[in-house]
């Protein structure tokens, strides 16, 4: 039965103590420690209750029926509001081991102290204060200028608490924090620095890299994903957001549980909307179905988010492709046994008709943020969900599937299926902005269980803004929120890949201007190929190819081709490509020093089976000769490949990388060292100083 576990955040990390202690940040509360106070007699005061252990839904049930849950606190806590009377007794028939006061010193941020003292008095500070959700901001911001308290500003209600905008120099830290903290109105303290819309960042890192100058060199070409169609499963969509919303039309059609592909094709932004969960779907689709999470929105936000205030010019919250049109596949969000996505859970799933229906409705890209490793300590397997990925796209070999390597990292194994798959994209995730040369903490990292490479790409995933669901199909709202994870970097990698494919369908190869004539429509593979190829090695983690960051941090100006460029690039989309095991195909093209070479060899695989083990079936090889010397694909010391070594035997993608180009030819052979399951087609990017008379050196080209 297949397992699955919606990838949004990194997981929690909590402190390891033999006394059980309520986290927060704040400090720690040693509940067992007999200093610490017990609940109070006030009728009306919030309080932190503790079970003993892990929450049972019985007993977070039981806690509900008695009292307002405002939020969950680390370990086993809650914090809480309820009547003072038979308080104790009720607690305790939910289960509850401790009870206490929410204290004023729980309400002061570590860094909000810190602060106060590091920065110098005068340093100015954005502070963010809280207030429980039944007391009216306005009033109480109010109150707070009634009583003195310095910097207030702007109030408002959020979807948990009130908020309210202060203005603290570091000395009315000091003087105010404790002091505000006493109220009884306050939850929580802290600092707010300057917000920045990060999906942004992620959009020139993604296009021209750490090196490039911020700047976004596909949008400047042309290219914002015209013509493309996405798909995403997650937990729905938030269709009225101004980054999804249309100019007039209403809601995007939708197929409620019927596995129906009906589309509005004129639509700008959601074609249509598919849901999966049951519960869903009886008695129609409510207003607050469409996203039972904010998960699902801020996915698709970031794959193609596109502001309707000004359509296709790249604004800072938008996606990474944002002319590209969406396919939403809602599979609900609840907590079982069996999955956080339920409409692909604990029923017998077989993922090939779910892509069927994306693919039926003009999807060629699927983004998957979930895996299906919740309660299973194996990270590194191939599922059987992996096996339906294998499966879905051999037959459909123009379908590329992306799967997030999940937030189990740094340690080695902890990739998720089934982001296991052979020829399916595992994308790790970086560090955002100027941090992207570094890995975010929290992401997976291979080999699988087989040994291969997993992930095959990184893609910024550490602090993104995307688009953030209401629960209201009606509000028009235009809200952003911050999100982490290898959830956030998987639609990330999507979305550019968008890019990429628009890059071949609108005629841009060879010449790097769209040239009807030249369009053609990509393999899976020439997409993973590209997609690969376009990879830059990161500074702050192990030399690629590695098990962290893969074949590098995808930056699409170090493959695309557009005029000016001093490297040019050369694809080959072969079909029916290798029907035989110890044949060949060999190409022979002409360097020019100075700038690297750099050869990229994808084929997407025949199935394997959860039983097998490697997982490899058809098995090709990349072989490199230029200037005397012969280089495999995978033979790497030190971020370039190396003569000799042996053939990988192992993975579906192989990379040589030559630093150093002299003048002369460079000969790429693609053998078949074994094809039980054949023919097997296959994909091939080179890319260096070579000829810009393609059609002296190159021939065809392409096929």
């Amino acid at each position: 039965m297949i397992r699955v576990a919606a990838l949004a955040l990194s997981p929690a990390v909590y402190a390891a103590a033999p006394t059980h202690p309520i986290s927060l940040n704040s400090l720690q509360i040693d509940t067992q420690a007999a200093s610490v106070s017990k609940t109070a007699a006030s009728a009306d005061m919030a309080l932190l209750v503790q079970f003993p252990g892990p929450v049972t839904p019985a007993q977070r049930h039981a806690l509900a029926a008695v009292s307002t849950i405002y939020a969950y606190l680390p370990q086993d806590a809650f914090l809480i509001r309820m009547p003072a009377a038979s308080r104790d007794q009720r607690l305790a028939a939910a289960g509850v081991q401790w009870s206490g006061a929410w204290q004023p010193a729980y309400k002061v941020a570590q860094g909000l102290r810190a602060a106060a003292t590091k920065d110098g008095a005068e340093e100015l500070h954005q502070i963010m204060l809280q207030i429980f959700p039944e007391r009216d901001p306005d009033a109480f911001a109010q109150r707070l200028r009634d009583l003195g308290v310095p910097g207030v500003g702007a109030s408002g209600s959020g979807r948990q608490f009130g908020r309210i905008r202060l203005a603290w120099r570091g000395a009315d830290i000091a003087e105010w924090a404790d002091r505000v903290a006493a109220l009884d109105e306050v939850f929580w303290i802290d600092r707010e620095p300057r917000r920045v819309l990060l999906n942004d960042t992620t959009v020139w890192v993604g296009q021209s890299g750490l090196a490039g100058g911020q700047a976004t060199t596909v949008f400047a070409n042309g290219i914002h994903g015209e013509g493309q169609i996405v798909a995403a499963l997650d937990t729905g969509i938030d269709p009225d957001m101004c980054y999804f919303r249309e100019a007039a039309a209403g809601l995007p059609p939708t197929n409620a549980c019927n596995g129906g592909t009906a589309i509005d094709a004129t639509r700008r932004k959601i074609l249509g909307v598919n849901f999966l969960w049951a519960t869903d779907c009886n008695g129609g689709i409510a207003s607050n179905e469409w996203d039972n999470h904010d998960h699902g929105t801020h996915v698709a936000g970031t794959i193609a988010g596109d502001n309707l205030a000004n359509p296709v010019t790249h604004d800072a919250g938008d996606g990474m492709a944002p002319a590209a049109k969406l396919v939403i596949q809602d599979g609900g969000l609840t907590t079982d046994n069996c999955a956080d996505l339920p409409g692909i859970g604990c029923p017998v799933v077989d993922l090939n008709p779910i892509f069927q229906q994306t693919y039926d409705q003009g999807a060629r890209i699927h983004s998957n943020s979930w895996g299906d490793n919740e309660n299973d300590p194996t990270q590194n397997d191939y599922s059987s969900g992996s096996q339906d990925v294998d499966e879905f796209m051999w037959a459909h070999p123009d379908f590329l599937v992306f799967f997030a390597a999940g937030n189990s990292g740094p340690g080695t194994a902890s990739v998720g299926s089934p982001s296991t798959a052979k020829s399916a994209v595992s994308v790790g995730a970086t560090q955002r902005a100027a941090s992207a040369g570094n890995m975010a903490s929290f992401s997976s990292c291979g080999p699988t269980d087989d040994g291969r490479i997993k992930p095959e790409i990184t893609v910024p995933g550490s602090s993104i803004v995307s688009a953030d669901n209401d629960i209201n199909v009606g509000s028009n709202n235009c809200s952003t929120r911050s999100m982490s994870g290898t959830s956030m970097a998987t639609p990330g990698a999507a979305g550019l890949t968008a890019l990429i494919r628009q890059y071949y369908t609108d005629g841009f190869y060879p010449g790097g201007s769209a040239n009807v004539a030249n369009a053609f429509t990509p393999s899976a593979a020439l997409m993973r190929a590209t997609l690969v190829h376009a990879g830059e090695n990161m500074s702050g983690a192990t030399v690629m190819p590695s098990n962290c960051q893969g074949w590098g941090r995808v930056t699409l100006d170090g493959a695309l081709y557009f005029p000016g460029d001093a490297r040019r690039l050369w694809v080959r989309d072969a079909s029916p490509g290798m029907a035989a095991s110890a044949t060949e195909q060999q190409y022979t093209l002409d360097a020019v020093a100075g700038q690297p070479l750099k050869f990229t060899l994808a084929w997407t695989d025949f199935p394997s089976t959860p039983a097998a083990l490697p997982h490899l079936v058809n098995d090709l090889d990349l072989i490199v000769e230029h200037n005397g010397q012969t280089y495999l694909g995978n033979v790497w010391s030190g971020g370039q490949s190396v003569a000799g070594g042996s053939a990988d035997r192992l993975n579906t993608l192989e990379q040589v990388r030559l630093t150093t180009a002299v003048d002369g030819p460079v000969v790429i052979t693609v053998r078949a060292h074994n094809i039980p399951s054949g023919p097997q087609p296959f994909a091939l990017v080179a890319s260096g100083a070579i000829s810009e008379n393609l059609d002296d050196v190159f021939g065809d080209g392409f096929e």
